[in-house]
């Protein structure tokens, strides 16, 4: 880039002499646990020993701001690649790293700085956000989005994971995952990493499909049928039990029956038993 585009003031040493200070970029976006060079370009090499890195504290309560040796943060190292480039290196971000860097002359431990702008740096986490919401019905149209709190570079890969299984998507689609229409076996956990060597994962989310639209006409359909079936069948249930009933006392009746009629045949014959009982005497 153009180094003039980004040109700060010009810094004035005690033997007043002056140079200028340049950035590559005014605002800088890392992940979390990652590693940041800033370099500083200045016009004067003479004025190399006394240009440092600072960390500016602005307070919007006071007028102008302080600032903090970069090298009393952890992680930090100071790298001069030769007389006119002075590189400030971060490892391992964290959050508190986040902040404005700028390389100025030598000055005292919190002492105020003039308003000039430096590098802006943002250490950002990775997370996943779900369009319209996690929670969301059968045929919605449903965006999980990759996303971080500052716009990392347009080359950014980004993985999916789904259930703790890798997705495989097309290229064009690696930040934001698009179902259109969504259904229930969308449903689940999903996370994000960013593909670097350090894989920066995101924390889960889980997106819930609730029946809706389709599904719940489909479901009133099957609960009407039911519903219609039911008259139907228990009159048919009625009208076999009553037959089988009716069977049931056709049967007994008969043998009620019976019984008196073999009765009343032995008493009308009385002189024929008779009859039998002496030829048997006789016989005798």
């Amino acid at each position: 880039k153009n180094h003039e585009d980004l040109r700060s003031n010009e810094k004035c040493g005690s033997v007043g002499s002056c140079t200028t200070v340049n950035y590559n970029s005014r605002r800088i976006c890392k992940l979390e646990g990652s590693s940041v060079s800033i370099p500083g370009f200045y016009s004067d090499p003479s004025n190399s020993k006394l240009l440092v890195w600072y960390k500016v504290i602005r307070n919007v309560d006071e007028a102008g701001a302080s600032a903090v040796l970069a090298y009393d943060l952890d992680h930090v190292e100071h790298i001069d690649i030769d007389h006119t480039t002075s590189t400030l290196k971060i490892d391992d971000l964290k959050k508190n790293n986040s902040g404005e860097y700028i390389l100025t002359f030598k000055i005292c431990h919190r002492c105020k700085l003039p308003d000039s702008p430096g590098v802006i740096l943002e250490v950002t986490e990775v997370k996943v956000t779900v369009v319209p919401s996690a929670e969301v019905s059968e045929g919605q149209k449903v965006r999980l989005t990759c996303t971080t709190s500052c716009p990392l570079t347009d080359s950014t890969i980004y993985v999916w994971y789904f259930n703790n299984q890798t997705l495989d998507l097309p290229k064009n689609q690696n930040k934001h995952i698009i179902f259109n229409p969504v259904s229930s076996h969308h449903a689940g956990y999903y996370s994000c990493a960013v593909a670097t060597p350090l894989r920066v994962n995101s924390s889960i989310k889980v997106l819930t499909v609730k029946p809706g639209g389709r599904s719940i006409t489909i479901l009133n359909i099957m609960k009407l049928i039911v519903l219609l079936l039911i008259p139907p069948i228990g009159f048919k249930l009625n009208l076999m039990m009553r037959r089988k009933t009716e069977q049931s006392g056709n049967g007994t009746s008969k043998q009620v029956n019976l019984m008196p009629e073999t009765f009343r045949l032995k008493a009308r014959n009385p002189s024929a038993e008779a009859e039998s009982d002496e030829q048997q005497e006789d016989t005798m």
